[in-house]
């Protein structure tokens, strides 16, 4: 694995950092490489951090890929960062708008569902979170 990056000591540096780690994540393919843990230790960070950027990388996606614009998303991760956003619409016993909108899109890859079960994610979310999120897919006829 790489060292961890320096710096971090200023506003700038914590700036380049986290522009290093956005695009690291947009270059990864799902499932390989490493966890959100080995990309904390990397950049000086913990998993939720990375976490937090992966789900702002994500409503880029939804953007992009499906032509989804998840603004209901962006503000629950303005509002409670990434994780809690996600731990929020996984705690909810219905389903969003948004994973209705990308089920209808053929995008469950990209609903915070798919994520949450997805091995990078692990230490970030509770068993409980991922039966939930796996039950969703599942009913919905996904299939990673």
């Amino acid at each position: 694995m790489p060292a961890p990056l320096r710096g971090g000591s200023d506003l700038e540096d914590e700036r380049h950092t986290w522009i290093l780690l956005r695009r690291l994540l947009a270059e990864l393919p799902t499932g390989s490489w490493t966890t959100f843990g080995d990309l904390a230790t990397v950049i000086g960070s913990n998993p939720a951090g990375v976490g937090h950027s992966a789900m702002l990388l994500l409503y880029a996606r939804t953007k992009t890929e499906a032509v989804y614009n998840a603004s209901a998303f962006l503000g629950m991760v303005t509002e409670h960062g990434g994780v809690g956003a996600a731990k929020r619409l996984l705690a909810s016993p219905h389903i969003s708008d948004g994973f209705t909108g990308l089920h209808e899109r053929g995008h469950l890859d990209l609903t915070v569902e798919a994520h949450a079960i997805d091995p990078r994610f692990v230490p970030l979310f509770t068993g409980d979170e991922r039966d939930r999120a796996h039950h969703r897919l599942t009913e919905a006829g996904y299939r990673p």
